[in-house]
């Protein structure tokens, strides 16, 4: 029956029975050495001990507390170990060697019982797989591989291929990957060695599992972890740890150092990748020695080696420590010696100390009455200090502001009910337009059927025309037949006369249309002109106000600068020579702000610092200009600019939506150096404005935000923006109300007023001209129409009296034969229609002045409409005037207000700095008090005394004292010397007695824990050698393993057959070299599987591990190995082989890799896999 022990570093062994005496050796040793491990990965440093320990210890003082506590684990060490010390003494030989011998008997029993421990174990179903075992790996560029991948499994995986393949590079590339160097590989002298010929870059990738108890960092990891290194050509490499999804989650080797401590992975462990070099070396090459060092690398117990060995040292140093402390410690002795006859020597002198001691004690409580006194004074001047107070004038201010807000408030109602009413009446106005344009539509209808009935009359006159003619024709010709001859003529001179009377109306008649048209057009034109001549008149009367509005405000403009800026800025002009071109500011009395509302923001977004700041175009201009301001007690600030010939381009500005107001479009200013200056310090062109929260919300913080604005203002000087994160970010402004610096530019304005004014008044002129000559026109038209209805008249009434008369000449004629009264009939139809079309287009004229008579209601009334506009607008204007007044009354208080807030400020930061002085006298007093009470207790002060006469005497009385003790010390400094070294005689003394209490502990626990550790490497050596014969007969063989533990040795034995002499078989007698190249190859496979029962790595590797074996050797190998990873399912098992391995069943837990020889100008490696 075995036990499942722990080792040294925490990993489990299998112990026979025999072993339990050292059981709580076994246990004591792993108490040892995990909190070293432990305390290595939680520090996140991967140190070996040997490094750690080198660093020399910290000669500190030991506490008694900390020397107690070792002495309690001391004595529980001893006590829990005693007993096991005198029953394992007899076990370790005094010579250091121990012998494993054992015989078939021996080699089944232990078979046996290994058989049911692992028949045991595979029925418990531990078969998970370890922590760190390879999941796969990966080569690009390595050696002779250009891309090759092996995906392995839980167990056992053989590679197989033949010679060249590049089989082994894959363990190469396992332990370069895990952070071996080029020289561990035996493959070259650098890394770069390594890489494939004429590629630049090698990268090798390892995947591990990380599932299980011992996880790394599972919850960061996932259950992978992927190494990769990379190695250039150059001879730089470097690291990266990925998680399972390959995500790089770390860059440095100390992490890959962590997850292989975790995963117990030893990668400088030669046993645990068992190269071809080393597997050669094993058995023939290696001398004792060197088995002995593989021996203690492959069981880790080289590291505890030097770890006691590292302790020895240090203890050796402690009592070098101890043998210094004890001169110094002689030393202090003596000198305590002498100080104390020196002190006992100094017990005189005492009426002249005791009065000096007075008069110090006096002197100090001095101090606290002088601070008393002055603390008194100062909370006087405090109290004085609070009466005084600016709340009433504030607050009188206050309602004043409230009241002129209230007007203002009010104000701005009448100014939109104003304008609400201007807007109604401009809609009025608009209808009557529509309605106007509705019946000139109409009357240009009605006028285009007059004209066309007044074509068809003109038809049917030529008609009549022809047809008379000829009836006067015939008429004549009878006439002539009958000696009618003179009546006749008489007929056509009448018909004549009718005939140009006639031609005179119609002429009459087209006459009178075209002034019936060119009057209405004159109308048109004339009300249209009236129209402009009133809205240029209302322009002209706004500038008016608005030019005595700025008048009246243009008053104390500049002295929001400062007092003396008007002074200063003609001292400036008057001086223009000292410059070398004129300096521009205040920049703020350059700006013009279009509309007034957006004072308080932009003053806001630019700053008041800003708005005075001056321009200047050279560095000796700016200290000009800043000596000239001081002879005004001026502060000037001054930026040199560059000279530029134009407002820069701002193209993502300009193409902004028009409607949308930023600071840029709402200052103007008459200097371009202004505008760029702004742009290049402030970014006015980024800085938009809105009337409100919600406003700006809407399209600040949606997708529709313009691009290149990165902030808002609104009129209450608010700021919005965004974080760099995108989030909203609001800042409220410091001060709210009215703008006290930037408003409208005064003199700029008046001079733009004028100017405008002097330009609209010709043109104003010009049209009250024009509009008077129009009604001129008008009426001139009126006259000539009336004119042409009376010569009408007149023209009708002869044509009528010739019509009769020729009618009465024509009753006196004679019947003549030819009948023409057809053609009487026919002229008679015409007049009728002609007749019928006049009566029609008669009709039709009146119909045309009727419609057109309806336009002038709408025409007057909108005459009517614009007479109210202009009241109206005046009165609005007058209105707009006393907002102005109120705003301007509105500006003096804030500015009264805050020059008593500043005031009450500056009141309040004098009371706060009396009131700290006060507390720092206080402070001083208490603090003069303490020290004068560790003095001595409070004492009156004579009133006659004070600190000078105080000092003098204690001066005095002190150089009295110092004449009779010249030469000497005085008794404070001689008992302080004394004191001094006999408490460092006392501490050293005590350090002395810690450190040698502790060496001893320390000495006694190192021996003890020594033995544990040597009956630890007896028990590991005995479990190697009992193995390794367990393991030799599987084929038969018999051997052992003696080690010399004293001189660091192992010698190995290898018998073949027992039953042959010794005379007849070599090998027989024990001697490796004696060996066949497959029994020496077997023997190395039985001592690397011996060596591996004591090793806790999750994975195992070997390399061609059957190259000198014979088929019967081969196969009594591989099934030793198979049986031995089909028990340790846990474990992982990889086996690199020249051969071809059809014989070996591949499963779940057995997978066999062949691989090809890949092409050596490049390609990828093909791997068959079964």
């Amino acid at each position: 029956m075995s036990k499942r022990k722990l080792g040294h570093d925490g990993n489990s062994h299998e112990l026979d029975e025999e072993d339990d005496d050292d059981d709580e050796l076994i246990h004591s040793t792993q108490d040892q050495d995990r909190p070293q491990k432990q305390q290595r990965v939680e520090n996140g440093k991967h140190m070996t001990p040997t490094k750690q320990q080198q660093q020399q210890p910290q000669q500190q003082p030991i506490s008694n507390g900390r020397l107690k506590k070792l002495k309690a684990e001391s004595s529980d060490e001893e006590s829990g170990s005693s007993e096991d010390d005198e029953d394992d003494d007899e076990d370790v030989d005094s010579s250091g060697s121990d012998s494993g011998s054992s015989d078939g008997e021996d080699g089944n029993s232990e078979d046996e019982r290994e058989a049911v421990r692992r028949e045991q174990q595979l029925k418990s179903g531990v078969t998970e797989p370890e922590a760190g075992i390879i999941e796969s790996i990966t080569l690009e560029n390595f050696m002779c591989h250009r891309h090759f991948k092996l995906d392995f499994c839980s167990n056992v995986n053989f590679i197989a291929g033949e010679n060249g393949s590049g089989k082994s590079a894959v363990l190469i590339a396992l332990i370069v990957c895990l952070g071996a160097k080029a020289g561990f590989t035996n493959r070259g002298s650098k890394l770069s060695d390594l890489v494939k010929a004429e590629t630049n870059t090698a990268v090798i990738t390892v995947k591990l599992r990380n599932q299980g108890q011992e996880a790394f960092k599972p919850e960061k990891y996932g259950k992978s972890v992927i190494i990769e290194r990379r190695i250039s050509r150059t001879g730089s490499s470097g690291y990266k740890v990925k998680d399972y999804n390959g995500k790089t989650v770390s860059d440095k080797f100390n992490d890959v150092s962590l997850i292989l401590e975790q995963f117990n992975i030893q990668i400088d462990n030669p046993m645990s990748i068992l190269t071809q070099d080393t597997s050669r070396q094993f058995l023939n090459s290696a001398g004792p020695q060197d088995k002995y060092k593989s021996f203690l690398m492959a069981t880790q117990l080289d590291k505890m080696t030097k770890d006691y060995t590292t302790i020895r040292e240090h203890i050796d140093k402690i009592k070098d420590m101890l043998s210094q402390k004890v001169v110094v410690i002689q030393e202090l002795e003596k000198k305590v010696r002498e100080y104390n006859k020196e002190y006992k020597d100094l017990q005189q002198m005492v009426g002249l100390e005791r009065k000096i001691s007075e008069f110090k004690n006096q002197l100090a409580w001095s101090f606290v009455v002088e601070s008393e006194r002055e603390a008194k004074r100062k909370e006087k001047q405090v109290a004085e200090a609070e009466e005084r107070s600016f709340d009433n004038d504030i607050r009188k201010v206050d309602e004043t502001i409230e009241n002129y807000n209230k007007s203002i408030e009010d104000i701005k109602k009448d100014i939109k009910e104003f304008t609400d009413q201007i807007k109604i009446q401009e809609q009025k106005k608009e209808s009557n337009n529509r309605e106007i344009l509705a019946i000139e539509r109409e009357e240009a209808k009605i006028q285009t059927q007059i004209e066309a009935n007044n074509k068809k009359r003109q038809q049917r006159k030529q008609r009549r025309h022809l047809q008379l003619q000829s009836i006067n024709e015939i008429k004549e010709r009878n006439a002539q037949l009958a000696n009618n001859q003179s009546k006749l003529d008489e007929i056509k001179k009448k018909g004549q006369q009718k005939l140009q009377l006639e031609a005179r109306k119609e002429e009459l008649i087209k006459e009178k249309e075209d002034l019936m048209r060119d009057r209405e057009n004159l109308k048109k034109e004339y009300q249209n002109q009236r129209t402009i001549t009133q809205q240029m008149n209302r322009e002209y009367e706004g500038l008016r106000v608005q030019l005595n509005n700025l008048r009246s405000t243009q008053k104390g403009e500049n002295q929001a600068y400062g007092k003396g800026m008007t002074d200063f800025l003609h001292k400036i002009e008057a001086s223009r020579r000292n410059f070398s071109k004129l300096p521009i500011g205040p920049i703020g009395l350059s700006l013009k702000i279009k509309n007034e509302s957006w004072a308080f923001a932009i003053e806001s977004a630019i700053s008041k610092a800003t708005l005075k700041n001056f321009l200047v175009f050279s560095i000796p201009d700016g200290i000009t200009l800043q000596k000239m301001g001081q002879q005004f007690g001026i502060k000037v600030d001054y930026t040199k600019i560059p000279e530029t010939t134009e407002v820069y381009k701002t193209v993502e500005h300009d193409q902004l939506d028009p409607s949308l107001a930023t600071v840029l479009r709402v200052l103007d200013s008459p200097s371009h150096f202004i505008i760029n200056f702004l742009i290049d310090t402030k970014k006015v062109e980024q800085i938009g404005l809105g009337d409100g929260r919600k406003e700006i919300d809407a399209i600040l913080y949606t997708e529709r935000c313009p691009r290149g604005l990165t902030q808002f203002f609104d009129p209450q000087g608010n700021n919005y923006s965004k974080t760099k994160s995108g989030n909203p970010f609001y800042q409220a402004a410091k001060n709210s109300g009215e703008a006290t610096m930037l408003r409208v530019n005064s003199d700029a304005a008046i001079q733009r007023t004028q100017r405008d004014m002097e330009s609209k008044l010709p043109a104003l002129n010009q049209q009250k001209k024009i509009e008077q000559e129009l009604s001129s026109d008008v009426q001139t038209i009126e006259h000539k129409i009336s004119q042409n209805d009376q010569d009408q008249n007149q023209c009708s009434r002869k044509i009528l009296q010739i019509t009769n008369e020729i009618k009465s000449i024509e009753d006196t004629l004679v019947q003549q034969t030819d009948d023409y009264s057809e053609l009487e009939i026919g002229l008679a139809s015409l007049d009728e229609e002609i007749k019928s079309m006049d009566e029609e287009i008669n009709t039709q004229k009146v119909q045309r002045n009727q419609v057109a008579s309806q336009k002038e209601p709408f025409a007057e009334n909108n005459r009517a409409l614009d007479d109210q506009i202009d009241v109206l607008s005046n009165q609005l204007g007058n209105i707009e005037n006393k907002l102005r007044i109120f705003n301007d009354g509105l500006r003096k208080l804030n500015n009264n207000k805050q020059s008593l807030l500043q005031q009450q400020g500056r009141s309040t930061q004098e009371r706060d700095q009396l009131k700290a002085e006060y507390q720092r006298i206080l402070e001083i007093v208490k603090e003069k008090t303490d020290k004068a009470t560790q003095i001595c207790e409070r004492i009156e002060i004579p009133s006659d005394e004070t600190n000078t006469s105080l000092t003098n005497k204690i001066i005095q009385y002190t150089k009295q004292l110092e004449k009779e003790s010249k030469g000497k010390r005085s008794r404070s400094e001689a008992l302080k010397l004394f004191q001094d070294a006999n408490n460092s005689l006392k501490e050293i003394s005590e350090q002395r007695d810690n450190i040698d209490e502790l060496a001893t502990i320390l000495e006694r626990n190192l021996n003890e824990r020594y033995k544990k550790w040597q009956r630890f490497r007896l028990s590991i050596s005995r479990r190697s050698d009992q193995y390794f014969n367990i393991f030799l007969s599987k084929k038969g063989y018999t051997g052992s393993l003696t080690f010399d533990h004293q001189n660091g040795k192992l010698d190995i034995n290898v018998e073949l057959q027992k039953a042959l002499p010794s005379n007849q078989n070599g090998a027989a007698k024990g001697d490796t070299k004696g060996l066949s190249g497959g029994e020496r190859s077997f023997s190395t496979v039985s001592l690397l599987l011996a060596f591996w029962e004591n090793m806790e790595c999750p994975f195992r590797a070997m390399d061609e591990f059957d190259v000198f074996m014979d088929e019967v050797n081969r196969s009594i190998s591989i099934n030793l190995l198979m049986s031995k990873a089909e028990e340790n399912r846990s474990k992982q098992y990889i086996f690199v082989t020249p051969l071809a391995l059809n014989h070996i069943k591949t499963s779940e837990y057995v997978k066999v890799f062949r691989v090809r020889a890949p092409v050596r100008t490049g390609g990828d490696v093909t791997v068959e896999t079964d």
